[in-house]
């Protein structure tokens, strides 16, 4: 932020400063490379407007070679180019050791940003450019001033004093042209995008194009990117004052940073909008939950590394701050293990798939439909239209019943007969109810069962079970409807009645009150035998019965 508060400072002075600004005055200077501030000091003040002499200059190049007067001044403009603003304030007027393998004595100008240029102490005690840096001036060069956009640099007045507000005329010339140039592919870049787009993507894919404006969004906010892109890359051309050139190409940075944030966000809704029409066609409902996850995600990490370029830009150090958070991020990780948790509950359902989007679950007395999957919890909706949230973490350990998965849907019940049901008509009831099942339209053929199976305290007890093959709960609730009001509709029609829990009181008879008559004169072994008769050749149990 101290850079911030120094580049508002210099840029409310921009139009009254000069291009460079020294300690010393010339006359006072001796030209003497005795240290590291005197070799870079000669270096850079006689490359400057009021004081050019290039042939000074050459004299802080290392064996002084012949070509020593356009290193010293490539140098120069790689600095410029780059933005770079030497506080001579800060360089060291004593020896130092900074290589501490080799006990070289050099010292480096930017360690973080240019590590290449550095001075180093020769062996007549004089401080130069080092053969190293001396090496890399042609490779820095070109790539601070790529396209050959180097050759425009012979082009520029050199020592040229006239200025107004700070600028040469030529740099005012310079602007305008790269203003210009600058619209000018904007507009035919975006003239490129909307032909390629109308032509060619709207054509082919019309049927399969996502928001046809969020496509116009992409192709000019490519447009925007290259020409940001591109003025960054011709700006140093301009030779403008080292500080405001500083303040130019940090503000393009940031822009440039900001645009392509933008055009990473809108790539990203591109790719999803197809990947959500892939999902659409697998099963799983999953897959469609997991797409808002991953568009979050992608959006979380592509904004955090925008602001941190950003923070960089502005000469935050960004390397305490992350360090500063994750010390932070330490202790809020251990008050966060349930987090964790869930975090790592959720990675696991997504790769189980326990369960899907609609389906209806039952788990540890929580029952309902999922309707959403997140990354810390699960909502199910209840029957009673109540919404509940699952930690994900828990949900992953409990015993899910996912009622959503059955293949058949089992319909048993209990149908209770009054003992006074006539024993001849509950066979035909049996068959009857066997018949309903078998030519309703959403039961499963095999497996109808359906008997009379045990005389409780109060009723005669009728076991059925059936299994429907239907889509959903609604169907499945229709299905059972139809049966139960056709199983009334026969019991009426065989004038069967069905028993309730009840309680009867019998009065023994005490001896004053005649007993009834017998219908029968015969004994009771007599009425056993007879009985028994009817069973001599066994029961009439058929083979499909004992299968079921």
């Amino acid at each position: 932020m101290t850079k911030l508060l120094k580049n508002i400072i210099l840029i409310l002075g921009f139009l009254s400063s000069t291009v460079w600004c020294f300690a010393q005055s010339a006359s006072a200077f001796e030209s003497t490379l005795n240290n590291p501030y005197n070799t870079i000091y000669t270096h850079l003040y006689y490359l400057q407007p009021d004081s050019y002499d290039p042939d000074k200059a050459a004299t802080t190049i290392y064996g002084n070679p012949e070509n020593a007067r356009q290193l010293a001044i490539k140098l120069k403009q790689v600095l410029d180019g780059k933005g770079l603003y030497v506080a001579t304030s800060t360089i060291p007027k004593d020896s130092v050791y900074s290589d501490t393998l080799s006990k070289r004595q050099v010292y480096i100008l930017f360690p973080k940003v240019l590590p290449e240029v550095f001075v180093e102490k020769a062996d007549d005690g004089k401080w130069y450019y080092s053969q190293e840096t001396i090496k890399d001036i042609p490779r820095l060069h070109k790539k601070v001033y790529p396209f050959g956009s180097n050759i425009l640099l012979n082009l520029v007045p050199k020592g040229d004093k006239t200025s107004f507000l700070g600028l040469k005329t030529w740099q005012y010339v310079g602007i305008s042209i790269l203003l210009i140039l600058s619209f000018l592919l904007h507009k035919i870049l975006s003239l490129v995008g909307r032909f390629i787009i109308k032509r060619i993507i709207l054509q082919r894919f019309k049927d399969k194009i996502p928001d046809k404006k969020l496509i116009w969004k992409v192709a000019r906010m490519v447009s925007l990117v290259a020409v940001v892109w591109l003025l960054i890359k011709l700006l140093p051309i301009l030779q403008l004052p080292i500080t405001s050139s500083t303040i130019v190409l940090d503000g393009l940075h940031i822009v440039l940073t900001i645009f392509g944030v933008y055009l990473l966000l809108r790539i990203i809704d591109v790719i999803l909008f197809y990947s959500e029409k892939i999902t659409e066609k697998t099963e799983s409902t999953l897959d469609n939950q997991l797409l808002p996850l991953v568009r979050r995600s992608l959006y979380t990490i592509i904004i955090i590394f925008g602001i941190i370029n950003i923070l960089s830009l502005l000469d935050v150090n960004v390397t305490a701050l992350i360090a500063g958070i994750s010390i932070g991020g330490l202790a809020l990780a251990l008050a966060a293990q349930d987090t964790v948790k869930n975090f790592i509950g959720s990675a696991t359902i997504f790769v189980d798939k326990p369960f899907q989007i609609g389906d209806w679950i039952i788990a540890n007395g929580t029952e309902g439909v999922v309707e959403e999957v997140g990354f810390r919890s699960t909502r199910i909706r209840t029957f009673d239209d109540s919404l509940i949230t699952v930690p994900n973490g828990t949900l992953a350990n409990m015993v899910v019943n996912n009622m959503g998965m059955r293949v058949y849907r089992r319909f048993k019940t209990t149908l209770n007969l009054t003992y006074s049901t006539d024993p001849a008509l509950i066979p035909l009831f049996v068959n009857g109810v066997k018949t309903i099942l078998e030519k309703h339209p959403y039961t499963r053929k095999e497996g109808i069962n359906v008997a009379l199976t045990s005389m409780s305290s109060s009723s005669l007890d009728v076991f059925m079970s059936s299994f429907f093959a239907v889509e959903g709960f609604a169907q499945e609730i229709k299905g059972k409807q139809e049966i139960i009001l056709a199983i009334l509709e026969l019991a009426k029609v065989l004038g069967i009645e069905f028993a309730f829990p009840s309680q009867s009181i019998y009065i023994e008879n005490n001896g004053t009150q005649p007993t009834t008559t017998q219908t029968s004169t015969a004994s009771p072994e007599e009425r056993l035998r007879a009985f028994l008769a009817k069973y001599e050749d066994g029961l009439d149990v058929k083979e499909e019965d004992t299968k079921n």
